[in-house]
C-alpha cells in the first residue's frame, strides 16, 4: 500500500468515511518491526475497514527517544509499514506527542477509532495489545 502526505492521507480517510467505511490510525516508530508491532497491527485493522498508520518522523523519534535514534529513516520505516497486508496506508509525520493532532487541520478526514498500543510486550503474549477509541464528529 502507499506511503501518502497527510493531505492525501486526509483525502482518503474523507473518502472513506463518506462511503461509510470505519478508518482505523495508529502511530509508532517501527524503527525495528518485529512481530509485536505485526500483529498490534492486525489488531488494529480488525477494528475497521481501514487501517491508517502514522509513522514518526525522524524528528519527533530523536525527540522522544535520543539523538542515537532512529536506526532507519523515515520513508524506508513508512515504507515497510506500508507493504503490510493489514495496512491501507501510511503516511509520516512531525508530532511528537498527540498523534491525533495530524488530523486536526482536517477535521471531515478525522478517523473513526484511534488505537493506542500501551505495551507491545502485550501483543508478543498474544493478549489485547490495545486500547482504542471511537471518535464521533
Amino acid at each position: 500500500m502507499p506511503v501518502l502526505t497527510l493531505r492525501d492521507a486526509g483525502t482518503l480517510v474523507a473518502e472513506l468515511r463518506r462511503a461509510g467505511r470505519q478508518v482505523v490510525f495508529t502511530n509508532g516508530v517501527y524503527d525495528l518491526l518485529h512481530p509485536g508491532h505485526v500483529r498490534y497491527l492486525q489488531a488494529a485493522r480488525a477494528l475497521g475497514d481501514a487501517l491508517i498508520v502514522g509513522v514518526n518522523s525522524d524528528r519527533s523519534v530523536r525527540v522522544n527517544k535520543g539523538p542515537s535514534r532512529p536506526i532507519n529513516l523515515e520513508q524506508e520505516r513508512a515504507e515497510v509499514v506500508a507493504a503490510l497486508a493489514c495496512v491501507d496506508a501510511a503516511v509520516v509525520f512531525d508530532e511528537v506527542t498527540n498523534h491525533f493532532a495530524c488530523f486536526a487541520p482536517m477535521s471531515e478526514s478525522i478517523p473513526s477509532r484511534i488505537a493506542s498500543a500501551p505495551s507491545f510486550a502485550m501483543a508478543s503474549r498474544g493478549s489485547t495489545p490495545f486500547g482504542h477509541r471511537s471518535w464521533q464528529k
